[in-house]
Formats: structure tokens, sequence, C-alpha cells
């Protein structure tokens, strides 16, 4: 034997040691436990390929499968015994790639009744192997069989190779919290761990979330909930992935509102924010837009202490005269901060000084207590240096973790007003240069 060959083998083979991929690890594991389809169950469809009966969607074989031949389809599975259960996993395979929406029904007594719904995509696999699905959460409770309606967003037809059911418990996380906004609802969380990933589900029935949206890691600082309809209550499940096991908050629910109140701020106002986190979807513009459950939220990543963010408001027009500014916000107290209580620090200013920098025009130091239900809170108003201003900006300081600016009041009365600026603003001139402008020929008849 060479065994100089031997030698440079070996330290070949430790050198690519590293890059020999590392088996998938599966991003669902947790404290449930997967149960076939009981044996004897009645399976039946409204439509079968030929070759591929409703039974191979619970034999066992994830290389058989029960295909629709089309593109939507419906399968039962009437238990021969009461199965408890909290969940479904659909192993599946698709062509093209597709993404299904899963209606799902429980058979109680003999009745079936909707306990759940989900969307999934199915990659295509050029192997033909089926990929098991993300768990879809179904409202737990006793059910003698489980019927599923599917439908595909293209061509690919509807198939099931493998169905299981899930039980047990969810491992689960108390700190989360759920505010009303209009239109939407805003969510925090805390747990314990680094979340690899956070998704957040949600429906208009408890335990059943037919929607989801990916969050950001930041959940101590909140995330946006959109395109909800107002005065209707929805429900909230918060899922984080935590080094692979996934951790469930307690149910949130919430009706979103809207209530208008008189704009203030002239038009053409823009607002601008700092510091600015691109993943939290801040809207200034909602601080003004006269709708109080709409609103602008400053974060405290640094809490505790104190950190410092601001507000900026720009009349991009004419100037525009204000001796008080009133602020509306909302208590939503987030996670780990529940005391009921905040203390709150607004400094308004407007223009820069480079000896002592932003100049300040008024300030209010308060304490903002729960008021309990929709948590709107008017704070008192704050008088400013009377004068006119082309922008002015809010600086915040907070206790808690979380403020918002939901809507900005001004007042003020412009000492210079007159009924003809009222009519005719900054085009009196314009308009007296137009009608009797020197270059205009007259004709006289």
């Amino acid at each position: 034997m060479n065994w100089r060959v031997v030698c440079i083998a070996l330290c070949m083979l430790c050198l690519l040691v590293p890059y020999i991929p590392l088996g998938t690890v599966h991003a669902e594991q947790n404290d449930y436990e997967r149960v076939d389809v009981p044996a004897k169950s009645l399976i039946s469809a409204h439509n079968t390929l030929p070759g591929s009966t409703p039974q191979m969607a619970a034999d066992g074989n994830l290389a058989t499968a029960w295909n629709a031949g089309r593109n939507s389809g419906v399968i039962s599975f009437v238990f021969n015994q009461d199965i408890k259960m909290n969940g479904i996993e659909i192993a599946a395979t698709s062509y093209p790639t597709s993404t299904f929406s899963y209606l799902i029904y429980g058979l109680n007594g003999n009745r079936w009744e909707e306990i759940g719904r989900a969307s999934r995509t199915v990659e295509y696999r050029e192997d033909g192997k089926a990929t098991v699905l993300e768990r879809i959460p179904v409202l737990e409770g006793t059910y003698g069989g489980v019927l599923i309606s599917m439908d595909s967003s293209n061509t690919a037809f509807v198939s099931i190779n493998e169905l299981y059911l899930t039980q047990g418990t969810e491992p689960t996380f108390d700190n989360a919290t759920v505010s009303q906004l209009s239109g939407g609802a805003f969510l925090t969380w805390e747990h314990e761990g680094f979340a690899n990933q956070t998704v957040i589900y949600y429906g208009t029935q408890p335990g059943v979330y037919t929607d989801k949206v990916i969050a950001p890691w930041r959940g101590y600082l909140g995330t946006r909930v959109y395109n909800l309809v107002n005065d209707k209550k929805y429900y909230f499940k918060i899922a984080a992935n935590v080094q692979g096991k996934i951790y469930y908050s307690k149910e949130l629910s919430v009706v979103p509102k809207s209530s208008k109140i008189a704009k203030t701020l002239p038009e053409g106002t823009r607002g601008g924010v700092w510091p600015y986190y691109s993943d939290l979807n801040l809207t200034p513009n909602d601080a003004f837009d006269g709708d109080i459950y709409t609103s602008w939220y400053y974060t405290n990543p640094n809490y505790p202490p104190n950190d410092d963010g601001s507000l900026s408001l720009y009349f991009f027009r004419n100037p525009t005269y204000i001796e008080s500014v009133q602020i509306v916000t909302q208590y939503s107290p987030v996670a780990l901060d529940r005391s009921g209580v905040r203390e709150d620090e607004y400094t308004i200013t407007s223009g820069w000084d480079w000896n002592t920098g932003d100049i300040p025009i008024g300030q209010l130091k308060t304490t903002v207590r729960d008021p309990g239900g929709d948590g709107i809170v008017y704070l008192e108003t704050i008088p400013v240096k009377p004068g006119y201003y082309h922008e002015f900006e809010i600086h915040v300081k907070t206790t808690g973790r979380y403020v918002s600016v939901n809507e900005v009041i001004i007042n003020g009365k412009d000492p210079n007003t007159s009924v003809t600026g009222n009519v005719y603003g900054n085009q009196a001139n314009e308009v007296t240069q137009d009608v009797y402008a020197a270059n205009r020929s007259v004709t006289t008849f």
C-alpha cells in the first residue's frame, strides 16, 4: 500500500468535511403528536383520477396518492372512532408549483362544521416525492371525521399523498398583546430565546385562522396587521420558531375601529420620523389624518433607559399660526411592560440653532394611565410660543416600550386673518393681475 497516497487522501477528506451538507432540521419539532387516520375509516371523494383511489390518502405510503384529476376537489375521512385533534398535516405533490387553499370540516355528531382553513404552497419536485406541508391548526375538539375541500391557484391537480392528524399540547408563551387600529391591529410579544421566524395567524372565528403574516424578529417593537374590516372581531395567534421548536401565544382578539374628528393641520402637511425602522411600517401621516384609531407609534428599543424618538410635521404651502398643540395617544402596554402606567415627556420644537440645537416652543410631562377599553387618551393641551410656523417636531420620551401619536390637534387664531384673505388667499394679487393685465387687448364695439 502506498502510504503517501493514503495520507494525501485523508488530508483531502479532512478539507472536504466542512462542505458536506448537514441533514435538514424539521422546522416543526414541537410537542405535537402525529396520529395516522384510523384503520378501517370510510374514505371517499367527489372526483378521482383513475388509478389514484381516495384510500391512497391514508395508506401509510407517501409514494401513493389520491388525485382529483382537476384543480379542485373534496375528500372526506369518516373515522371508525372519535378522535381528539387540534390540527392536520398534509403530504402532497404538485405540477407545476401551486398554492392550494384548504377548507377543513370536522364531523360533529352527524354534522360537518368548519374547523379550520389555510393556504399552503406545494413546490414542484423533479424526483416526484411528496412534501409534508406546514401543519394547519384546527379548532381543538373530538371529531368523528375530517372533510377537506381544496382549490389550486392554477392548473395543478389537487391531491393528498398522506393525511396526518395532530394531538397534544402547544408550547406557549404568555407575553403578547394586541391593540386596535383603524382597519388593522397592532401586536407585540416576547418569548424566551431568539426566534428564527415568527408568524402571526389570524381569522374571524376563534381557533380558526384563515390568514397569516410573517413578522419581523423585533416582536417587542410590534407588528401591524392591515386590511382588516372595522367593527369586526378578529382572533390572533403568534407562532415563534425558536431553534426549531414552535411556541404559540394564547389567542388574542380585537375589534378594529374608526372614529373621525375634525382635521386641524392644513392640507399638504407631510410627516417624517426618527428613528426609522423600515420593517415596522411606520406611518407618520396617520398622526394627522383625522382618524383617532390610526397612528404613528414610537418604540423604545433601549428600554430602559429612556430613548428619544421624534415626529416631524412640515407645512409646505403657507406658514401656519399655532398657539397650542394637543396630542391623542393610545395606551397599549406591551409584553413585559404591563404596569398600567407610563411617564411620557413631549417636547415641541421648531427651527435649529447652532449653539442650542432644536429650539423648544412647548413641553409636557405627564403620567399616562391605562384607561381600559380602546385605550384612547386625549392629553392635556400644550401651550406653545404663539407664531407662524413652517414646521414643528414632537420629540417623545417614555418610560414604556411603546407610545403612539394617534392624532395631532393644533389651535390658534391667526391675528392677521381677513375676509379677503379667507376668500382669495395668496392668489388675490394673481387674480387682479389676470383681470386687469396691461397686455390684454380690449375690443370696443
